[in-house]
């Protein structure tokens, strides 16, 4: 009997190859990376959840540490609120007159400033 080891991570592409690999009669030996992901518990969770029965169950290994101090999106959860408006600026600079230099320095302010949850638009 063929085996493998497969890098599983509970998304469609690992999750198919699982199922295949099933199929196939291969004995497969899942392995779930925790590298510090800010939704890994979600993953994880979802890893266990769609492997195809009878299959073992993944092998979790922690390697976060190697990552600390990333500002990766993957590891720090996304600003939505930055992120949208940086989306969006684009075509309402022209409604509002003011240049991306001044939006960017609003925006690194207001990052600066965690303590004050509320958006202030000054220039």
């Amino acid at each position: 009997m063929k085996s493998a080891v497969l890098l599983a991570s509970g998304g469609l592409d690992s999750t198919t190859v699982a199922y295949r690999l099933a199929a196939d009669g291969v004995d497969v030996f899942p392995f779930f990376l925790d590298y510090g992901q800010h939704c890994v518990e979600m993953e994880w969770d979802r890893v266990n959840e769609v492997l195809p029965r009878g299959m073992r169950r993944p092998e979790r290994c922690d390697i976060s540490d190697i990552f600390n101090g990333s500002s990766s999106r993957l590891i720090k959860e996304a600003d939505l609120c930055y992120d949208f408006l940086r989306s969006v600026f684009c075509y309402a600079a022209d409604l509002l007159s003011v240049s991306r230099r001044e939006f960017d320095a609003w925006v690194w302010r207001r990052e600066a400033s965690v303590s004050n949850p509320q958006l202030v638009f000054a220039f």
